[in-house]
């Protein structure tokens, strides 16, 4: 009778040991739904247009830079207007030498955004009047020796984002050098 008892005891205890590790297993067990930033679809990215047309921009009195417009980007959220990082190489670097002409020469890769104000410049592509993001990181600099940047816009609540570069040189803009920035291939890249 009492070795029946101690395996009734025993079974009890490992049948209530089972299920408190059953119960704890189920209870620890977090569900956490991970999903890409972006729209509903997940995607960070609408639309990357390349545009390749030229813009002019005052600065100073009468002194003129001149540049391409690169890219045209349509984000999905605007909240993610200042998450993302914009990744640019060149595709073809043995024409860059071509390009500049001095090796001084360096193109300046910029973000800008739609809007209205003192630097405004109003782009050939679509007539859309943008400003420089003027964050540290929205501007970077490609020359012969760097051929891939990385931009961080700073800019929050766009949907909206351009890409525009000029050579330039430390003795001001090379007249007439910028139309030849289009013969140069870039590859971008956007992500979170």
């Amino acid at each position: 009778m009492r070795s029946r008892r101690l395996l009734l005891t025993a079974i009890l205890i490992v049948t209530l040991v089972g299920s408190a590790i059953a119960w704890t297993g189920t209870s620890a067990a977090i569900n956490i739904n991970i999903t890409a930033g972006g729209g509903g679809d997940g995607k960070i990215v609408s639309e990357i247009i390349p545009i390749g047309e030229t813009f002019s921009i005052a600065r100073g009195n009468a002194q003129k830079i001149s540049g391409v417009e690169l890219y045209k980007i349509t984000l999905s959220d605007a909240q993610l207007s200042n998450l993302i990082r914009v990744n640019i190489a060149f595709l073809n670097p043995n024409d860059v030498g071509k390009v500049l002409n001095s090796p001084n020469s360096f193109i300046q890769m910029q973000v800008y955004y739609p809007g209205t104000g003192e630097e405004e410049v109003t782009l050939d592509y679509d007539g859309t009047k943008v400003l420089p993001d003027t964050g540290t990181r929205a501007s970077a600099f490609m020359s012969r020796e760097v051929g891939d940047i990385t931009l961080l816009p700073s800019v929050i609540g766009q949907t909206t984002l351009y890409i525009l570069a000029s050579i330039n040189t430390p003795a001001g803009p090379p007249p007439g050098q910028q139309d030849q920035l289009t013969e140069l291939k870039f590859y971008i890249d956007i992500r979170l």
